[in-house]
């Protein structure tokens, strides 16, 4: 049998601190440049690049609720920025009908889920009432939105712990038609 050795390191001296690199400086005051988005359709709100992310992102009103909402971009290309813009743009349009769609399709899909996980939090004794499509729909509120390119979606809502604390996002594509089997693609709990 060989056996390893561990090695050790030990730091002895720093030779500088803070050094910078004059030909590198340029890219770094880029990097360092902010890079923001906005658009009449938002007055006041201003979609900023999260270069760790290959995002924009703001926070806006969502029916009365603040969402915070990503759209997702090619760093090097800003065109996609503004297609992911375009697409949420179509949607915020006619946010009221899509926000009850998204809910519908999450009700749909997970109430009885839900009622499986009440179930079981029912102390001994008690009586269980189970939780309509409609209450499911209801209790779920929206927390942030996720716009590709493409016309993709995700759309996450906090639970009102239905699953102790889960989020539901609800997933799908802007420019899908009915053909292609709707714009709601899929609806599951997740963290």
């Amino acid at each position: 049998m060989t056996r390893r050795r561990a090695s050790f390191f030990r730091l002895l001296e720093v030779l500088e601190t803070l050094t910078t690199e004059p030909q590198l400086e340029p890219v770094r005051q880029a990097y360092l440049t902010p890079v923001t988005l906005t658009d009449a359709a938002f007055p006041g709100v201003t979609f900023e690049l999260e270069r760790q992310f290959d995002w924009f992102n703001a926070s806006l009103d969502w029916l009365g609720q603040e969402c915070s909402v990503s759209l997702e971009c090619d760093v090097d290309n800003l065109e996609t920025a503004h297609a992911a813009l375009a697409n949420f743009k179509q949607l915020y349009d006619v946010l009221p009908q899509w926000d009850a769609e998204f809910r519908a399709y999450a009700a749909a899909e997970l109430t009885e889920n839900a009622n499986d996980w009440q179930r079981d939090a029912v102390e001994e004794g008690q009586e269980y009432q189970p939780l309509t499509k409609a209450d499911f729909a209801r209790r779920i509120s929206i927390s942030e939105f996720n716009m590709s390119p493409d016309g993709d979606f995700t759309a996450y809502y906090d639970d009102d712990d239905l699953f102790w604390g889960h989020v539901i996002l609800v997933e799908g594509n802007i420019t899908a038609d009915a053909a292609d089997g709707g714009n709601i693609t899929d609806a599951y709990i997740a963290g």
